[in-house]
């Protein structure tokens, strides 16, 4: 399923930033301390979405989510063109050679390579990416997790136990099975033993199948999703 190309998503992020009003007393509840201001930076080179400027002279990074339901959906960690294209050299010369044979049998071709390469990752490879696209990114502009939950109307302060983990040397695995684009990312350790945060991670076509068939505007995207969002609240 392609995601929408017409910036539904990230006008909907900005307009929760902008209400972030609403969630004053609770933020202030959260960081202890009364809050100034909210400045929006967000854009696609931008992990912070929000700077939270606090009475005190402090300020926070903030990375923002926003769910209609918050124990249902999911997010995306990182849904990125930038990354290292080595390990997945032969997913790209099917993807440019049929792109626009108007054949919908290449599909599976494409997806069989996909799935091929994802799955020969190393839990070597699949730390780096991760570590590189998420974890180094968010680390540097010392950035805060707070989700929304539209339907409760409250914000949550998430500290993801992620971090923790491959901070403290945990390795991520690529769980294969039945999926041909997708597959669930589990933490490991030296004793092999293993940890379901609910990681995935997917190499999909941005614009969807269609406009790849066509030859139209399409292009192989990485991305780290997180399901089962609402089993990060603390």
């Amino acid at each position: 399923m392609a995601f929408p190309s017409d910036a539904r998503n990230h006008y909907k992020a900005i307009q929760s930033e902008i209400n972030l009003n609403t969630f004053n007393t609770q933020i202030e509840s959260i960081f202890g301390k009364k809050v100034m201001n909210y400045i929006h930076l967000g854009g696609t080179k931008n992990k912070t979405d929000v700077k939270i400027n606090f009475i005190d002279g402090s300020s926070e990074n903030i990375t923002l989510k926003s769910k209609k339901n918050i124990k249902s959906g999911s997010f995306d960690w990182v849904n990125t063109t930038c990354f290292s294209k080595e390990l997945f050299k032969n997913s790209f010369n099917v993807f440019e050679l049929y792109k626009g044979s108007k054949n919908i049998k290449n599909k599976q071709k494409l997806e069989q390579s996909i799935k091929d390469e994802l799955c020969s990752l190393s839990n070597d490879d699949i730390t780096e990416i991760f570590i590189k696209q998420v974890y180094n990114k968010h680390n540097k502009d010392n950035l805060k997790m707070l989700i929304i939950d539209e339907k409760t109307s409250t914000i949550n302060y998430v500290r993801p136990e992620i971090f923790n983990l491959i901070k403290d040397g945990f390795k991520l695995e690529l769980v294969c099975g039945k999926g041909k684009t997708s597959f669930k990312v589990v933490c490991v350790n030296s004793k092999d033993e293993k940890i379901d945060l609910g990681l995935r991670v997917r190499l999909h076509l941005n614009n969807g199948w269609t406009k790849w068939h066509k030859g139209e505007n399409s292009v192989l995207c990485l991305k780290f999703q997180q399901d089962s969002v609402y089993k990060m609240l603390n």
